[in-house]
């Protein structure tokens, strides 16, 4: 899923285009350049023909801004739904979901198992996540979820080395096809899946939208 914040890239395009559509129509009004109506529609008063244009613009930027907020809407709605689902479910236990054991002398959580559940750090700061849930499904087809990287840390080989850990394990457990789902909506995600061989095999509908379902086969 995707979160979109105030001031992304979509939110800042939307509203520069509707910007420039008002410049342009105060503008025409405070200095109105006119062309003569009969060539534009027959008549014999004078027809401010850029005028037109400049309310054709802010009409279909205007437009463009309310579509945007809904589209925009959407996605905060899914992705609300998507994190409440995670804190009921998978985040609840994570340790039981995941396979994961406490071994004694040492802090840390260690697998136990086909599934699993990895950190990935930077400078003791958590910056991605990702879990393997081997129970699910038919036998040796395993579910890849929750997989999150910090937008801090976009573009760094992060998701990628979560990713090439989950397939390690995997492969030697014994689990032969693996399994996700992600929105059309995360572009960065959808990529990085397709340059490590993941396929959409099919579509699902979660929270008023459709999801891709992605297979790889080990």
């Amino acid at each position: 899923m995707i979160a979109m914040s105030r001031f992304s890239p979509h939110t800042i395009g939307a509203h520069s285009f509707f910007a420039i559509g008002v410049i342009f129509l105060v503008l025409l009004l405070t200095q109105p350049r006119c062309v003569s109506e009969t060539s534009f529609l027959g008549g014999g008063e004078d027809m401010p023909i850029m005028l037109l244009a400049a309310v054709a613009v802010t009409v279909a930027s205007g437009v463009a801004e309310v579509w945007f907020w809904c589209y925009r809407r959407k996605i905060r709605h899914v992705f609300r739904v998507y994190v409440e689902d995670a804190h009921e479910t998978d985040f609840q236990d994570i340790m039981g979901k995941f396979g994961l054991i406490n071994c004694s002398g040492n802090p840390g959580s260690f697998l136990n198992g086909s599934s699993g559940f990895w950190v990935a750090e930077d400078g003791g700061e958590i910056v991605g996540f990702v879990g393997l849930d081997a129970n699910v499904g038919e036998k040796g087809t395993a579910e890849v979820r929750r997989l999150v990287v910090s937008p801090y840390h976009h573009r760094r080989g992060v998701g990628t080395k979560l990713m090439d850990a989950v397939v390690q394990h995997a492969h030697m457990n014994g689990t032969v096809t693996l399994e996700l789902i992600t929105s059309d909506y995360n572009v960065g995600a959808l990529s990085l899946y397709k340059k490590g061989g993941w396929q959409v095999r099919t579509k699902m509908r979660y929270a008023g939208i459709f999801l891709n379902v992605l297979r790889k086969d080990l």
